[in-house]
């Protein structure tokens, strides 16, 4: 079974947040608790709740 375009989207925004992170913060948090972060700012961002970041919403959230 192939997974989804949607889970792979996901996978994919995860981990990149989790490699941002890393690089923000080092090696002083589990990644875990890095893992717990990702999950928190991706469902922040994704204001229609359909379980993914659109590119509208991934602009918004990236707007300092």
């Amino acid at each position: 079974m192939h997974p989804s375009k949607h889970s792979v989207t996901v996978v994919i925004i995860l981990t990149v947040i989790v490699k941002v992170l890393h690089m923000m913060v080092g090696r002083n948090i589990s990644d875990e608790q890095l893992g717990g972060i990702a999950d928190r700012a991706i469902n922040d961002a994704d204001m229609d709740r359909d379980g993914v970041i659109s590119f509208d919403e991934l602009k918004r959230v990236s707007v300092c």
